[in-house]
């Protein structure tokens, strides 16, 4: 049985992993697994407590992975419905692409199917990139899913090519 590791944001770029995920699965003899992978922002100590009228405190971390447990729940739901099989969900908390590639490699992983925001350079500069993190550092073969694009997208890229050519 092939064992499919699918890391998602909940973002457009982890439906088209999950949809790449969906067809491996109408091929059958394939395990698929959901692997959320929560990141403390930098400028908040993870126990910071939250206050909401009417409601008890909570710790950030609690909001957050209780918040994702729901999304997940959903995305799961969704994934069976339309692909005819459950995938496994599993929720960590650390840097993503290093817990995404250490999970991969715990659980022996064959195939790592990863969704690409496709950010600009500047951008990924910036913020990083997961995708090329995990494609890079992964101990499996990495697929790169990537959301299909609108006309109107590859009007403005062929566009933003020919102005950076003059």
């Amino acid at each position: 049985m092939m064992k499919l590791l699918v890391p998602i944001d909940f973002s457009a770029a982890s439906e088209a992993a999950c949809t790449m995920a969906g067809m491996f699965a109408r091929l059958g003899s394939t395990d698929i697994i959901f692997l959320h992978v929560w990141e403390s922002p930098a400028y908040l100590a993870g126990d910071t407590m939250l206050h909401q009228a009417n409601e008890p405190s909570q710790s950030l971390i609690n909001l957050a992975m209780h918040h994702a447990q729901e999304q997940m729940n959903a995305w799961v739901a969704r994934f069976e419905t339309t692909w005819g099989t459950k995938p496994k969900a599993i929720l960590e908390m650390g840097t993503p692409w290093r817990k995404i590639c250490a999970f991969s490699k715990a659980e022996g992983c064959d195939l790592i199917i990863v969704g690409s925001h496709d950010r600009g350079p500047v951008m990924k500069l910036i913020l990083g990139s997961v995708g090329e993190h995990v494609v890079r550092h992964a101990n499996c073969a990495t697929l790169v899913a990537r959301r299909k694009r609108r006309h109107s997208d590859s009007d403005s890229d062929s566009d933003s090519d020919s102005d950076s050519s003059r």
